[in-house]
């Protein structure tokens, strides 16, 4: 079952497999309790119900996401992490659960880990709640773990899953694609949905294709909508690919800079603080993180013997005066193996050489961890991958 597929199917069904799999999983039975459920069931026809779809589609894939989520919750028992994540796991949008399942996640390893943890401690100084604080021993961590871009990525989500509800099968028997620009709106689409089927119309029988066609409101281009051809046993048409168009630019060091920089406020002084950053679909890149930690990378070239080297810009997020109560960041990937059924995940963690307390490396040594840490040297600090 897709996501889809959910408008399509009666209430009651909905419901007795969303029973059957949390009979499964007792501690998200406290969640998602039948009130809960038949709410969530009566919005099926909104197509960004990703919750629902978890609930009750028995894919591989979802199951997986059920399983962990009642392996983290149950560690986190004694630090009434049901009470705490019930709001934020009820969150219906793909981009905006998973951003709160990456804070679930890193609350539960450390818990796993032997640590203490405390959900959204409060900072006297400023009442500010960063997400989670975690002891052990005499070391007293805090952290915000997130998807930074969580908001990006939900617009551009309901406006795909909007679209792609609106139009993926038609009458018109036509296979087509989309590509969308920064321009299109989630308000665009009934308009969108109207001239493709009208543009489909009109195509004559005798047409050659491929060919295409613009949407264009207020004078932005919007869409371009291709049409690739006719299919070849189904007895309608539908949206072939719909997809982001070459207008889109993948987040640089200056946006992932401004995000982070937003989260530092959240962190308390003089403490030792980690942000986590998780990329979920956007095509954020490891060094596109180094960059925007370190500063931009320029190549200064020595104009007498024509030798180059590299240098690093001093407009990174660590520095020497500001963000200083920044110990390190954590770049978290989370995959999905279709062939295991599995997650796999992995971590980048970069040090600040100029934080006020800094954490050693022991401390995110595990399986999958790679650290970006400074060496000492007479008068400098080297960074050195280990």
């Amino acid at each position: 079952m897709n996501i889809f597929d959910l408008k399509e199917t009666d209430e009651k069904t909905l419901l007795q497999s969303a029973r059957n799999i949390l009979s499964e999983f007792p501690v998200l039975k406290e969640l998602y309790e039948d009130n809960f459920l038949n709410d969530l069931i009566a919005n099926r026809l909104y197509h960004d119900n990703f919750l629902l779809w978890l609930l009750s589609s028995r894919e591989p894939y979802a199951y997986n996401v059920l399983k962990d989520i009642s392996k983290q919750l149950g560690l986190l028992q004694d630090s009434d992490g049901v009470s705490h994540f019930k709001s934020k796991l009820r969150s219906t949008s793909e981009p905006v659960l998973k951003s709160y399942l990456t804070e679930l996640e890193m609350a539960a390893y450390y818990k796993e880990k032997g640590c203490d943890v405390e959900l959204e401690p409060t900072i006297r100084e400023t009442g500010k709640n960063p997400e989670f604080k975690i002891t052990s021993g005499d070391l007293e961590v805090y952290f915000e773990a997130k998807n930074i871009f969580w908001e990006e990525i939900a617009q551009m989500n309901e406006i795909e899953t909007q679209i792609q509800g609106a139009l993926r099968k038609t009458k018109e028997q036509y296979v087509f694609n989309i590509y969308y620009t920064p321009k299109l709106r989630i308000g665009d689409v009934p308009s969108l949905k109207k001239l493709v089927i009208e543009k489909l119309r009109s195509i004559p029988n005798d047409q050659e294709l491929p060919t295409s066609f613009s949407f264009i409101s207020e004078t932005d281009l919007r869409a371009e909508v291709r049409v690739v051809g006719k299919p070849n046993r189904l007895p309608y048409g539908y949206l072939g690919a719909f997809m982001k168009s070459e207008a889109f630019s993948v987040p640089g060091g200056k946006e992932i800079r401004r995000k982070i920089s937003k989260k530092v406020s959240q962190l308390p002084k003089n403490e030792a603080c980690v942000i986590v950053i998780e990329p979920g679909q956007m095509f954020i890149h490891e060094d596109d993180v180094l960059d925007a930690l370190y500063g931009d990378e320029s190549a200064v070239i020595n104009l007498q013997d024509h030798s180059a080297r590299l240098i690093r810009k001093h407009n990174g997020t660590f520095s020497p005066k500001i963000n200083t109560r920044l110990s390190a960041v954590i770049f978290f990937e989370k995959k999905y193996n279709g062939q295991n059924q599995n997650f796999t995940r992995r971590k980048v963690v970069y040090h600040n050489p100029f934080a006020q307390k800094k954490l050693s490396t022991e401390f995110f040594d595990d399986a999958n961890v790679k650290q970006f840490v400074p060496v000492k040297e007479e008068d400098s600090v080297r960074m050195v991958w280990k």
